[in-house]
């Protein structure tokens, strides 16, 4: 009897599991729309998520809309925000050793946290797949 509820379970789990098509890298456009959405899904984000998002993009010396980049209520890292972060070894907390889009505008695409590049981030086309990391702002009242 054992052995049939465990032929049955694995018959199932190879049937159900080519279902799943979980992405964990994606394009630029698809990682916008995936961070609107967890956003929107979060209940009463208005409570706690800043609501502007006019002034998220940060280039180093100018401000931007980010929801010209198509991101409405959050956000991914600015490249800006990545390099401050480093210490004197350059090492980050912000660094995992995973590639993620961030939201900053480079020659030939969006800047990429990447483990590729000495500097950990790199230009990649937003075509390219990518992992995402969301940042959101959040208000503090006191």
């Amino acid at each position: 009897m054992k052995n049939k509820i465990k032929i049955i379970l694995i018959v199932l789990l190879l049937l159900i599991s080519p279902l799943v098509k979980a992405k964990t890298l994606v394009t630029y456009n698809s990682a916008t729309s995936s961070t609107n959405n967890y956003i929107n899904k979060f209940k009463n984000y208005q409570n706690f998520i800043v609501q502007d998002n006019s002034k998220y993009s940060y280039n180093g010396s100018t401000f931007e809309s980010s929801e010209a980049l198509g991101l409405k209520k959050s956000g991914f890292l600015n490249l800006f925000e990545f390099k401050v972060s480093k210490n004197e070894e350059g090492d980050t907390y912000l660094f995992n050793g995973l590639k993620y889009w961030t939201m900053t505008s480079g020659t030939g695409g969006k800047y990429v946290i990447s483990p590729e590049s000495p500097l950990k981030y790199i230009v990649s086309p937003e075509s390219n797949d990518n992992g995402v990391r969301y940042t959101q702002y959040i208000l503090i009242v006191q």
